[in-house]
C-alpha cells in the first residue's frame, strides 16, 4: 500500500452530542494499517498501552479512545452506543486527510470490545480491512457473518473479567496479528474520493 502520510503523534477530541471522544493516534511513517483499538478504555488501560506499543515498534498505527464518557460504565445496555462511538471515531479517521488513505484493523481484547468491532463491520464492511479478536469473545453464530478477512485468536484466557486478554505475552499477539495481515491475500481497495 502506498501511504500519503508522514509519521504523527497526537491527542484528539471528536465532539459528541453528550461529550466529546478523546483518545491518542500514533502513526509510524508508511505504517502499512492503522489499529483501532475497539475497546471502551483503550487510551488508559496497561494491557492495550502494551499491545499499542508493540504494534507501533512493528510500524502499525494505532488508535486508543475513551470511549465511556463521566459517569459511564461499560455493560452491555452501553454497547449499543459504544459501537456508535466507533464508527464516529472511524468516521473521524476517513475524514481526515493524513489517514483517509490508510487501511483500518480492528482489534478487540474484551466483550465489549468484540462487541463494538462486529457492530461497525455489520454497517460498515467496505471501511474496514480486517478484524482481530479472541475466539472467546465471539458467539458461534456470528462467525458466519463475518464479511471481513477476521483473525480469531486461541488460546486460554486468565480472566476476561479482569481485562488479562493477550496481557502476558502481547509481543506474542502481536507477532501473530502482524504475520497474519501480511500473509493474507486479500487487501481493502480504499475509495480516493
Amino acid at each position: 500500500m502506498n501511504n500519503r502520510y508522514a509519521e504523527t503523534q497526537y491527542d484528539f477530541a471528536i465532539a459528541l452530542d453528550d461529550g466529546q471522544l478523546e483518545g491518542h493516534l500514533t502513526v509510524p511513517t508508511n505504517a502499512p494499517a492503522i489499529i483501532i483499538f475497539a475497546d471502551s478504555d483503550s487510551r488508559n488501560s496497561a494491557e492495550s498501552l502494551r499491545l499499542a506499543e508493540a504494534f507501533q515498534n512493528h510500524n502499525f498505527g494505532t488508535l486508543q479512545m475513551d470511549m465511556l464518557l463521566e459517569g459511564e460504565e461499560d455493560s452491555p445496555q452501553m454497547y449499543p452506543m459504544l459501537a456508535e462511538r466507533l464508527a464516529t471515531a472511524l468516521n473521524w479517521l476517513k475524514d481526515d486527510a493524513d489517514t483517509r488513505f490508510s487501511e483500518y484493523m480492528l482489534f478487540a481484547r474484551t466483550p465489549s470490545g468484540a462487541n463494538n468491532a462486529l457492530s461497525v463491520m455489520r454497517e460498515r464492511a467496505k471501511q474496514i480491512s480486517t478484524i482481530v479478536l479472541h475466539v472467546d469473545l465471539v458467539n458461534p453464530t456470528e462467525l458466519p457473518e463475518l464479511s471481513v478477512p477476521t483473525l480469531v485468536l486461541t488460546g486460554t484466557i486468565p480472566d476476561i473479567k479482569k481485562d488479562n486478554l493477550f496481557m502476558a505475552k502481547p509481543d506474542n499477539v502481536v507477532q501473530q496479528v502482524i504475520e497474519w495481515y501480511n500473509d493474507y491475500p486479500y487487501k481493502v481497495q480504499k475509495d480516493a474520493e
